[in-house]
């Protein structure tokens, strides 16, 4: 063996281009998977910064009279009682918006109040600051935040010295940031640890969690909770209403399993295929090499040496140039990940969950995918040498590849650019889903308007609907005179009767089941929003007392295929409903709402009403500005802030907020565009160093047939023909396995199907494009070389 690793060291420091391309392909081709397993793992493994999290439990109570349940308070003390619990925390309702601002720019997140004991209790240490004095707690007088909403708060700043935030008017400081992932299980995103025992007589709905004592038995615990549960039924509730209901569920968030998540399967297999191109580029190396020692090789099989030993060498060289292409993948895996990390968007809350770290599970993961592709790139060439044919061999002539045995490599670099097709295949459609996404047509300027959400108490704390509706119609009218509003209109998601409409054409249509159901809006809704009507007239002040119904162009031909729909009648519900009619006084422009993946752009069945018998619930104030002004929306904010009463709560948004969905797309774009593009660029590597290396074999050949009459341009015609074909069988298995691995992020594509032939047109010309630049360079040494000064040294 040591005999055989010496001449192996030997004959490899003969042959520096060939241990240099295939130690930095190797080297690619292992930074690159060991990157992207290093990204699924953090998506299948995500870190959990909560200690002891299997002792943590949320308590939920269901059922009996839910108008007058039991106080938190109550629920607390009682849960915190029971032998097994260590300690019991509260966390409020989270509430969207709410007037923040930071350096008075509006901004958007989720304000909880928990206990001051609440995240002693989790086990959460802040990653930047420390967690509340019991002064600060008594005067609240600071917030904890998340790190997403950090980085979206304060970008790229790494002190908390003078983070202030601004909440319904009153300063708070940021002393402390909390790990990455607290996000996901608490469902918050500004936390205000100030509940006192008083305060927990009057929350709403908050999350209760129970810490168990060590060595508790969960069974045990919810065998106490029915005692609890029975107490409170007989105390609150009467028959024949339903019992309460007391039980835990675990904190700790539903791991993802890679069977069931189409893309970190797709990103496994990406990782694969760019190990294996690598892995193929070192084993057509061999394989070409090996090609150009055959003689060597069958001199010393006849000179007594084994074929064993033959092999081992070869296998020998292949396990070197694995170990150094090891060692550099690693460290450029390393980088590679440092810039991984500053692409994943950072405001965005699943950020934390999708933030690669390299661990012993991806190393591991790596190091036996690689093992499995180096078994296979040093085999087969060792497996070839070893079987030399002495005597045919030395019948041949010394430094020639021509006829069968240019097919032993032809195999592997078509299957290496099958790889990269389809890699380039997956990035050409996340591009175009991108494009399609930022192109995105709504049917009216919806980008431009502001939405301005009221969101009223829930059925214990209600207002009147009398009391809503004048609160909207104040706050409108406030809006109305603010400098730079044009209009103000709303909608409400409030329904009447489910999401059927039944027209007066029952004959000629059946009801209809709306796709977006029913929008409850005010007057002049159309010109507020821009949407264009087609025919008759917007939605007025006049139509409150008999109702008046818009449709769109879709539910008109739909309700009325056979006729005007403006003048008809329909009803908020089926053909049995106790709604009343309502006459169809417009027909609208098609408008397209939904932005979940694969709608392809296609119209929203959709029903706007104004109905005498609206309920103001979850309202959206509609304002079109007379420009578009960051500014406004923090003067809109503070309007609805002074107008409306403590329990209403108003967040200023964009009409339409596309920018998370549009970050995640790009950062998808970004990450399937660079391994495509890598993985292109490693196969054109391979594809030029294994035609280099023939062709340096070949030249022999190529003189022979320059002296019997061909001309350089036939040498240069040969050499490219031999790589089209080459591209063309790569293109044609590429495009099968393209259409398989496609399916992997079909769920995520926008407006565009994973069989699309313009992304197939884009990644098999890219690739052949590629493929005859990369055989370009050898073609023409081919063509150049000179026939008398080769067959002279031959």
């Amino acid at each position: 063996m040591f005999a055989t690793l010496h001449r192996t060291i030997r004959t490899l420091r003969r042959a520096p281009g060939f241990v240099a391309v295939a130690t930095l392909s190797l080297a690619v081709g292992i930074g690159l998977s060991t990157a992207t397993f290093a990204f699924v793992d953090s998506a299948l493994n995500p870190k959990i910064p909560l200690a002891d999290i299997d002792r943590l439990f949320v308590q939920h109570l269901r059922l009996g009279d839910q108008r007058h349940p039991p106080s938190i308070l109550e629920q607390v003390n009682a849960l915190a009682a029971l032998p097994g619990v260590e300690r019991a925390t509260v966390m409020a309702t989270s509430i969207t918006g709410n007037g923040i601002s930071v350096d008075g720019a509006e901004k958007y997140a989720y304000v909880s109040r928990t206990t001051p004991d609440f995240f002693a209790t989790l086990g959460v240490v802040p990653t930047l600051g420390r967690l509340p004095s019991e002064e600060e707690t008594r005067q609240q007088s600071a917030v904890l935040v998340t790190a997403d909403v950090w980085h979206l708060f304060f970008p790229k700043r790494d002190s908390l010295a003078g983070a202030v935030i601004t909440i319904a008017d009153r300063d708070y400081s940021v002393i402390g940031v909390l790990p990455i992932g607290v996000e996901r299980i608490v469902q918050g995103g500004i936390f205000i640890p100030a509940i006192s025992t008083v305060e927990l007589q009057n929350l709403r709905w908050p999350m209760i969690i129970a810490k168990l004592r060590r060595g508790t038995d969960s069974l045990a615990i919810q065998a106490q909770l029915a005692a609890v549960a029975a107490n409170f039924t007989a105390a609150y509730t009467h028959p024949p209403t339903p019992a309460y209901e007391l039980r835990l569920k675990g904190i700790r968030p539903k791991q993802w399993s890679i069977r069931d998540n189409e893309l970190a399967l797709l990103m496994v297999g990406i990782a694969l295929g760019i190990l294996m191109i690598a892995c193929t580029n070192v084993s057509a190396l061999a394989l070409a090499r090996g090609l150009t020692r055959r003689r060597d090789f069958a001199l010393r099989i006849a000179l007594g040496s084994s074929r064993a030993a033959i092999g081992g060498e070869v296998l020998f060289e292949v396990l070197i140039i694995a170990l150094f292409g090891t060692a550099l993948g690693f460290l450029f895996a390393i980088a590679l990940v440092g810039v991984l990390m500053h692409l994943v968007p950072e405001d965005l809350q699943w950020a934390g969950y999708f933030i690669p770290v390299l661990n012993p599970r991806v190393f591991a993961m790596s190091t036996l995918s690689l093992i499995a592709g180096i078994a296979v790139a040093g085999g087969v060439p060792a497996w070839r040498a070893s079987r030399a044919n002495p005597s045919a061999s030395l019948k041949d002539n010394a430094g020639t590849t021509t006829g069968r045995a240019r097919s032993e490599f032809k195999f592997l670099v078509m299957a290496e650019l099958a790889v990269a097709m389809a890699l380039l295949m997956l990035a050409s459609l996340v591009t175009l889903s991108t494009r399609n996404l930022m192109r995105y047509d709504f049917g009216f300027d919806a980008r431009s308007l502001v939405a301005a959400t009221i969101q009223f108490p829930g059925r214990r704390d209600s207002l009147p609907p009398e009391r809503k509706e004048q609160l909207v119609m104040a706050s409108i009218e406030r809006l109305k005179s603010l400098p730079g509003v044009a209009s103000v209109s709303y909608s409400d998601n409030e329904r009447l009767d489910g999401d059927v409409v039944t027209s007066d054409a029952t004959r000629e249509a059946q009801p209809l089941r709306m796709r977006n159901g029913y929008f409850e809006t005010g007057p002049n809704f159309f010109a507020t929003t821009g949407i264009r009507l087609l025919a008759g007239r917007d939605i007025t002040e006049s139509d409150r007392t008999r109702g008046a119904v818009v449709l769109t162009q879709q539910t008109a031909a739909l309700l009325f295929p056979h006729g005007d729909a403006v003048g008809r009648m329909v009803k908020l519900g089926g053909e049995r409903s106790a709604q009343g009619w309502l006459p169809v006084v417009g027909v609208a422009r098609d408008i397209h709402l939904d932005l979940s993946p694969n709608t392809g752009g296609n119209a929203d069945t959709a029903l706007f009403a104004m109905s005498p018998a609206h309920r103001f619930g979850y309202t959206r104030l509609v304002v079109r500005p007379t420009h578009v002004d960051p500014a406004l929306n923090v003067e809109i904010a503070k309007l609805l802030r002074a107008e409306l009463p403590p329990r209403v709560y108003a967040s200023v948004t964009p009409f339409v907020d596309i920018e998370r969905l549009m970050q995640m797309q790009k950062f998808f774009d970004q990450v399937f565009t660079f391994l495509g593009t890598a993985a292109l660029l490693l196969a054109a590597a391979g594809l030029f160093s294994v035609l280099s290396y023939t062709v340096g074999q070949r030249l022999r050949e190529f003189a022979v047939r320059q002296a019997l009459g061909a001309s350089p341009r036939d040498v240069l015609a040969l050499v490219m023909r031999g790589a089209f074909e080459l591209a063309l069988g790569g293109t044609a298995f590429g495009a099968l396995l393209s259409f398989w691995a496609s399916a992997g992020v079909s769920a995520s594509l926008f407006g565009v199907k994973n069989t699309d032939p313009v992304s197939l047109v884009v990644a098999e010309g890219t690739l052949l494009i590629v493929t005859m630049l990369a055989s370009l360079l050898p073609a023409i040494r081919a063509m150049r070389s000179d026939p008398t000064e080769v067959l002279r040294a031959t």
